[in-house]
């Protein structure tokens, strides 16, 4: 029996996926390109404030409450960041792991092993100096031959810019008008238009790009989302509690896809994929792959 080999093509692969991850916040989203990120005008990271995330605790877990909850959401001003931009000589480093769905394939036999507590993590180092280079770290635990440190001016991380929201925030006057945009250019991705609807809101509220003003119509888009619903009490891999956004797929088979927001502050916390059926091997309500966030200022970049 020969030992697991990587193979040179998916060790590619595998660091491609790395660089993606940065502020892919939620892992097994069809996203087909890496985010870009955008300095704004705002502090990174701005919060929905503790008297939204009271309401949502307040609620019971139905289609319709979690309506009520995302347009109340939406309706109460996001202004309030707990996150501080970083000083001159600091940075802001957010730290995404993820854990599920990393597997290896020997390239004789051509059998894959998986290894779903392995973690991947990525490092975003951002200066508070605008001048100075962004730092971007990979780190997998299943592919350590992936690891890798790269620097760019931006975030201009790679070959060809990642998903630009700038467009989606455009078009942010109102969650309908929001809605009604990211409903219209829809590309095929995802297996269904309304995920990939989720997808696309999600991915952005979980990303560091939006102004505190537009964060409430991201929001309010998803109340127009079919299937979107909310779960209390849910614990992140690293073991908080927050508030789960999710939305089940039927033509996957009813995979739920969820973000986690802290109850304390509002802010994305984590990700993860559930099965609602025993499908492939995985048992109903047993996590498929999930992901944690952390931020916090730093003194230096590697």
């Amino acid at each position: 029996m020969t030992s697991p080999k990587m193979d040179p093509g998916r060790a590619r692969e595998a660091r491609a996926q790395l660089i993606h991850m940065v502020h892919a916040g939620t892992m097994g989203h069809a996203t087909t390109k890496r985010p870009r990120l955008r300095r704004t005008g705002v502090a990174v990271g701005s919060l929905v404030s503790v008297s939204v995330v009271a309401v949502m605790a307040q609620l019971n877990i139905t289609a319709a409450q979690a309506h009520h909850t995302l347009q109340r959401l939406a309706d109460i001003s996001i202004s309030n960041s707990d996150q501080k931009w970083p000083g001159k000589d600091e940075y802001l480093k957010i730290g995404r792991h993820t854990w599920g769905g990393h597997c290896v394939v020997d390239v004789e036999t051509g059998a894959q092993e998986c290894n779903s507590s392995a973690r991947v993590s990525t490092f975003l180092y951002i200066p508070g100096d605008p001048d100075n280079e962004w730092v971007l770290e990979g780190d997998n635990e299943m592919f350590p031959q992936t690891n890798f440190i790269e620097r760019a001016i931006d975030g201009q991380f790679g070959d060809t810019p990642g998903p630009d929201y700038q467009d989606m925030i455009d078009h942010a006057t109102s969650g309908a008008t929001l809605y009604a945009y990211v409903n219209a250019t829809y590309s095929g991705a995802s297996a269904s238009r309304a995920e990939s609807n989720f997808v696309r809101l999600t991915d952005a509220l979980g990303s560091e790009q939006l102004p505190a003003e537009k964060r409430a119509m991201f929001y309010a888009a998803l109340t127009h989302v079919s299937g979107v619903s909310i779960e209390r009490g849910v614990k992140t891999h690293d073991g908080k509690v927050g508030i789960a956004i999710g939305r089940n797929e039927l033509l996957r088979h009813g995979i739920r896809q969820e973000i986690i927001v802290s109850p304390d502050s509002g802010q994305v916390i984590g990700s993860r994929q559930i099965s609602s059926t025993a499908i492939m091997g995985v048992g109903p309500n047993e996590i498929i792959s999930s992901s944690t966030v952390d931020r916090s200022i730093v003194d230096a970049a590697p």
